[in-house]
């Protein structure tokens, strides 16, 4: 099999999941249950088990996270963490990922995939506030920090939330201006497409 091919079975499998095709649910979760979970679609089959599970199945993968010892398999674990629809377990997620039992280098694997899953979106800023103390520690590993920026700025889909966003920076006096800018640049092209979609958008749901 070529790479490509590799890596499509995947995308493929995670959209199918995205699109709650029960037949992919049922294999994921089965998969799941007796741990076949190769390496080359373990992220798809993570982010469908937790996309339906629920404090019970984050606790098991939380299990599995801190007994694997294969990093490429703890690493496609831990991201699964955080593509659960619950605040509540995500903010266990969240508070998870500053604990001692993640790499600093890991938090690269965190932060950008939390752009993606839509459930983050309310919780995310009421998190940061809360754990800045913390998150401004990583303010000198220049990777990290932009990601956690990333993470808090270009997750919000609202006027409202954008200048939530750019109120709590300037207070804390926050630099990196360049990611900052980049972030708020896709911020407003994502809400300036939510308002002009908005009835279509809306037939959507």
């Amino acid at each position: 099999e070529s790479t490509e091919q590799i890596m499509l079975r995947s995308v493929a499998i995670t959209f199918c999941g995205f699109a709650a095709d029960p037949e992919t649910i049922t294999e994921a979760q089965s998969r799941y249950a007796r741990k076949d979970t190769p390496l080359n679609i373990a992220d798809a089959i993570y982010y469908i088990v937790a996309r339906n599970g629920d404090h019970i199945t984050f606790a098991d993968i939380l299990k599995r996270y801190k007994a694997e010892s294969n990093i490429e398999a703890k690493v496609r674990l831990l991201i699964g963490l955080y593509q659960f629809k619950q605040p509540t377990i995500l903010e266990k997620a969240l508070d998870f990922a500053l604990s001692s039992s993640v790499r600093t280098q890991d938090l690269r694997y965190i932060f950008p995939n939390l752009v993606s899953n839509p459930y983050i979106k309310p919780i995310i800023i009421g998190w940061s506030k809360k754990h800045w103390t913390q998150l401004k520690k990583y303010e000198d590993t220049h990777y990290v920090f932009e990601d956690i920026l990333n993470a808090m700025i270009i997750t919000q889909i609202t006027k409202k939330g954008k200048l939530e966003v750019e109120a709590f920076l300037q207070k804390n006096s926050v630099t990196y201006e360049r990611t900052k800018a980049n972030a708020f640049e896709i911020v407003d092209l994502n809400i300036a497409f939510i308002e002009n979609n908005r009835k279509i958008l809306q037939q959507l749901k």
